[in-house]
């Protein structure tokens, strides 16, 4: 007898899954090469939100595509989850992922939503969103503390892509404004650049108060470790990612961070527990991004798969109401948290 029910509840079971539709979420991430630190962040938010937010009307499936830190590889992946997979949704990374998801995707049925700065990316079409802040508050921020600390000059150094080259723009606004001059901004391709060593001997020439990084994590280590293998005691302001790596710790006395969330305390330890990262700084964005996409879709009056409209109109008017980041809104496209407040911290080593 108890075997036949429990046949009988694995065949209603099945049945019902079987019944559900299929909800497809695509995600083009940078998951090898030296921006995998990125993409796996955003992989394993992007499953946790999948697995602490079920839902009970569609199966929700994850199709991960893996862009390489490429754009043209990047676009691929876009039309490929669109024309293929039938995504009805896709996360995307950085400007340089983000601005080729978004060409790819301009106003088709499907949404973007990319972590990046770039607010080009907006004017792509009305169905791309960022999630994330912008980054006129971290330059504002990061030129404050310098001015705070009587420095006059900085050297800027980051990655090539679109939002780096937005995020520079705004800090040397806020510079000039502040009286703080911009030596130099140096620009360089993270899947070429290893060795910094005559890049560091340049800026040394040149005599800066300050350095002015957004680096990926690899960058980050390799640069810390020629400085000191150089004797380059800078004081470094990190944006966007926050050198929280224990292998940083024994290469320079000082680097301070701002980046555009702040999640508390218990919160930052258990997505580090969960996650075996040090720097989460793109996890809640991630995760509470898909959050929203499974909240509304269950509030759709419709047994079918949601209509694009009403998951654009749906996102666009969306407020969580409790997440690791406060209250969650998007606002013109644009992802805000009521508690998205700078992360104001000198990390001494």
């Amino acid at each position: 007898m108890f075997k036949l029910l429990s046949l009988c509840t694995l065949v209603l079971i099945t049945t019902n899954l079987l019944a559900q539709p299929e909800f497809k979420i695509g995600a083009v991430l940078p998951l090898s090469g030296d921006a995998q630190a990125f993409g796996q962040e955003a992989r394993m938010a992007l499953e946790h939100a999948l697995a602490d937010n079920p839902g009970k009307k569609y199966q929700y499936k994850l199709v991960l595509e893996d862009d390489e830190l490429s754009p043209a590889k990047a676009s691929l992946a876009a039309k490929k989850l669109l024309d293929i997979d039938g995504a009805k949704v896709i996360f995307s990374n950085w400007s340089y992922g983000g601005n080729a998801v978004a060409s790819a995707l301009k106003n088709k049925k499907v949404l973007n939503l990319a972590f990046a700065w770039d607010q080009k990316i907006l004017e792509v079409g009305n169905n791309n969103f960022i999630m994330a802040g912008p980054p006129e508050d971290l330059a504002q921020k990061i030129i404050l503390k310098i001015k705070a600390e009587e420095k006059k000059s900085i050297i800027l150094i980051g990655f090539q892509e679109a939002g780096v080259e937005f995020a520079f723009n705004a800090i040397e606004d806020f510079a000039q404004k502040n009286g703080i001059k911009v030596i130099k901004r140096i620009e360089i391709n993270p899947a070429e650049q290893a060795d910094f060593r005559s890049l560091l001997m340049q800026i040394k020439s040149l005599q800066p108060e300050y350095l002015v990084t957004c680096l990926i994590y690899p960058q980050m280590l390799e640069l810390l470790k020629q400085m000191k293998i150089l004797k380059i005691d800078l004081p470094i302001g990190s944006i966007g990612q926050p050198p929280f790596g224990p292998e940083l710790k024994p290469f320079l006395p000082k680097i301070w961070w701002t980046f555009d969330y702040f999640a508390n305390l218990k919160d930052q330890i258990a997505i580090s527990k969960r996650t075996g990262l040090n720097d989460i700084s793109g996890y809640p964005s991630y995760y509470e991004g898909l959050k929203a996409i499974i909240k509304i879709s269950e509030q759709y009056s419709s047994e079918e798969i949601p209509s694009n409209d009403y998951l654009q109109e749906a996102l666009e008017n969306y407020k969580s109401d409790k997440s690791i980041l406060g209250q969650i809104s998007y606002e013109g496209r644009r992802f805000r948290s009521e508690n998205a407040l700078m992360i104001d911290q000198l990390a001494r080593y």
